[in-house]
Parts: C-alpha cells; structure tokens; sequence
C-alpha cells in the first residue's frame, strides 16, 4: 500500500473533551453543516491514519457549499485520547460505542449519519444495534460481519506485526508516538481482546441474525474487490441479514479504500447522503453493484 502525502494539517482541527467525566478524547470537527457524520477510525482507532484523505476532501467540501459536519477521534485511550492509557479490560468494544454516544451527546447531536472502517466498521455496526434511534444512515467497508472461528484464527496470525503491509505498520507506529513496542503492545491487547470476546460471546447464526434485524436505518456495505484481510463472504453476509442494506464492490481497491480510492468513496458517500435524506427506504438491487 502506497500512502500519500498529508497536504493538510491536522492540528488546526484536533480539538479536546473529557467524555463521562475521565476519558480524555482527541478529535477533529471539519465543517458546520447541518448533516451530521462520526467516523469510526479502523484498528487502534487514529484519526490521521485512517481517514487524512477523507478529512481533506470533507475540508474542501466545508469550503464550498458547507453541508457536513465531520467527526472522528482517536479512540479513547489510543494516541491523543489519553490519560488514561488504554487496558481493555477496562474498555472493551462495547464500551466503545457507549462512549461515542455520551461524545456526540455532549457535542447536542441526537441523530447522525455513521462511517466505520475495518474495527470502526465493526463498531458502528454495534452502535447502530445498540442505538438505532440515534443513526440516520450507515455506511461500512471493510468490516466483519461477526468473528467466525476462521476470523480468530486469521486474527492471531496478524498478532505478529511482522505480518503487517510494512508501509501501514510504519505509518501508524509514527502517529503512535509510542515507538515499535509501545505499538506493539496495544495491538497484542486488541488481538487478545477479540479472542476472549469471542470466546465469552454466543456464536449460533440464530443470535447474530437477530442482532443485525435491530439495524433499521440505510445502510451501504462496501467491499474492496482486492481486499485480502476481509473476505466477501463477510460483506455479503451483512446485506442479506441488515434489511434496507446496499452491497457495492470497488473494482481493484484494497482494504483501505478510503485510502487509495478516496474521491470514490466521499463521492459515493454523497450520493448515499441525497438518496437517503428525504426517506428511510432506497433502492436495494439483487446483487451486489460496482462504482468506479
């Protein structure tokens, strides 16, 4: 994966709150439009790696006609969200989500629009099961669908950083800030926290179908047709059980669309925003669709 040059700076939009009254979160606001969108950064949860490229385009959007308001974090106890540091016995993921509800609550948001990559994708999913009065649209790429024995399995295998894309792993130990085994650390934790979610978790199809019939609002799922972290069989899975679900596939992208195919998906997302702004319903077709 080849990561482009910042031609932003990040700084003059990092703002700082204190969420239930102890957790310290790092965040960015870009724009003061009327529709309201919270990104989920993906694994270790940093604004700058995961969504520079969108920030821009959402800054240059802001510039012009000014309809969105953008937020994202660093997830609480990773990078600038910190003290405290982050022990996942103490937040697991679904303290996550309850911490992003108590943040946009406090910002006087009571509905929004939710992004999610990779983990963030993930967490927005559970966001809007856990909370789906507050979520006016989803949109999603390069998420599981839920953790399959295969998934684990696959997941213990990146516990090793040296089975990491290198330019990746390079980028996101320099936001860190915390060097190699300051990275390290936290990513063994994530790993080991997803394996004993999963093992303390209920794995039967039964369940997880319910779960995802409590996503009511419109949802775009978006695959990278060269994705080899997520397999398709995961997105397909979601827009068979998530009713009002739209499944999209971008031709030659990677994991990290919103990298290497940014202008496709703030575009994409755009479009997803008008179509749905004036209904809950949008057109779902039967198989899955490709932009380009």
């Amino acid at each position: 994966m080849e990561i482009e040059a910042e031609t932003i700076d990040l700084e003059k939009y990092y703002k700082t709150a204190i969420v239930d009254d102890y957790y310290t979160v790092r965040y960015v606001k870009v724009g003061n439009g009327p529709e309201v969108i919270f990104g989920f950064p993906g694994l270790l949860g940093s604004v700058k790696v995961s969504y520079i490229k969108l920030i821009e385009l959402f800054e240059k959007e802001a510039n012009g006609e000014n309809r969105y308001t953008f937020y994202s974090w660093d997830q609480p106890g990773y990078y600038g969200s910190q003290p405290p540091e982050r022990k996942m016995e103490d937040i697991t993921f679904g303290k996550d989500v309850d911490l992003a509800y108590s943040f946009l609550n406090s910002l006087g948001h009571l509905t929004y629009s939710l992004i999610g990559w990779s983990a963030g994708g993930q967490l927005s999913l559970l966001f809007a099961i856990k909370y789906p009065q507050m979520v006016k649209r989803l949109m999603i790429w390069g998420a599981w669908d839920r953790f399959n024995e295969t998934d684990l399995k696959s997941q213990m295998w990146f516990r090793n950083l040296d089975n990491l894309e290198p330019t990746f792993l390079a980028e996101t130990i320099k936001d860190n800030g915390q060097g190699r085994e300051g990275y390290e650390k936290h990513w063994h934790a994530w790993v080991d926290q997803v394996k004993t979610e999963y093992d303390g978790s209920v794995h039967d199809e039964v369940t997880w179908i319910k779960r995802f019939e409590k996503i009511v609002c419109p949802t775009l799922i978006i695959w990278g047709s060269r994705d080899t972290i997520v397999p398709f069989q995961q997105a397909k899975y979601l827009h068979n059980h998530i009713k009002n679900s739209r499944l999209l596939t971008v031709p030659k992208a990677p994991h990290w669309i919103q990298t290497v195919f940014a202008n496709v998906l703030f575009n994409h997302f755009i479009d997803f925003v008008a179509e749905t702004s004036n209904s809950n319903i949008f057109t779902v077709p039967d198989e899955a669709g490709e932009f380009h």
